[in-house]
């Protein structure tokens, strides 16, 4: 029933995303993507089964969302760009533009009917059926990705662990990249 409790849970998402990000797309393209994803699928798991006991035995807090947010946020800033470069790596050239609107639908139609059901969903389950339902969601996921074959990184096993300067100057390099103009 608040609106600066809704804002604080989407801050601390994005702003543990936001912190993460340039780190993470450095080492994205040093590690192994498919582990990145599921690292972050194991990561929500785990917060939303944390978050569904505390809610089955009554002591649910807004504090425990706002950690669950900041481990997701995390995570997705990890799992965001491995999954846009999988795909990369995995669409041909020709069907980047088709590719690209197919997800476009997948990430933007969720944001759009996504509260509306859970609203919808709340009325009929509750919480702990939302949770519960939320964890089944990221078990098939995780399940789904054991099962794909997800291509490699290019990078070299000797440009696997970036010095502290290489970090900070790849990180540069993707801040500027951000903002050049086309």
């Amino acid at each position: 029933g608040s609106g600066t409790a809704v804002g604080l849970l989407e801050f601390f998402f994005f702003g543990s995303y936001m912190l993460f990000a340039l780190y993470a797309g450095v080492l994205i393209d040093r590690y192994n993507r498919k582990m990145m994803m599921l690292v972050y699928d194991f990561l929500s798991l785990s917060a939303m089964a944390v978050l569904l006991v505390v809610q089955s035995a009554g002591m649910l807090q807004v504090w425990h969302l706002y950690a669950a947010a900041l481990i997701q946020g995390v995570g997705f800033a990890f799992h965001a760009p491995s999954y846009l470069a999988a795909i990369a790596s995995m669409v041909p050239k020709k069907q980047y533009i088709r590719a690209n609107g197919l997800m476009s639908l997948l990430n933007d139609g969720p944001e759009i009917f996504g509260p509306l059901l859970a609203g919808g969903l709340y009325l009929v389950i509750g919480l702990n059926g939302i949770l519960a339902v939320n964890l089944l969601a990221l078990v098939v996921s995780i399940g789904a990705l054991l099962f794909v074959d997800v291509p490699s990184n290019s990078g070299t096993p000797g440009d696997r662990v970036p010095s502290t300067k290489q970090l900070l100057t790849q990180m540069i390099f993707g801040v500027r990249y951000i903002f050049q103009r086309p």
